[in-house]
């Protein structure tokens, strides 16, 4: 998948609301490409939108986003 237009899916789900529909994107993508591609897309989009996806889900459950988002990409959500 067109990384690019993956961050333009997610970014669009998730200014309408669907953030469970911006993960389940994500997720499909750590399931088809590897790890290693999310990672990319989780450096090329914006902190909020990571932190819109990190805040919907309890933290007592395992996220692939959870798991692969970076200290430094979480404090630059705060900005």
């Amino acid at each position: 998948m067109n990384h690019l237009a993956l961050i333009e899916k997610t970014q669009t789900l998730i200014a309408a609301g669907d953030i469970v529909g911006a993960e389940s994107a994500l997720v499909e993508l750590a399931d088809t490409e590897g790890d290693s591609a999310l990672m990319v897309v989780l450096d090329l989009l914006p902190p909020k939108d990571i932190l819109a996806v990190i805040r919907e889900y309890d933290n007592s459950k395992e996220s692939v986003i959870n798991l692969l988002v970076t200290p430094a990409q979480f404090m630059r959500g705060g900005d």
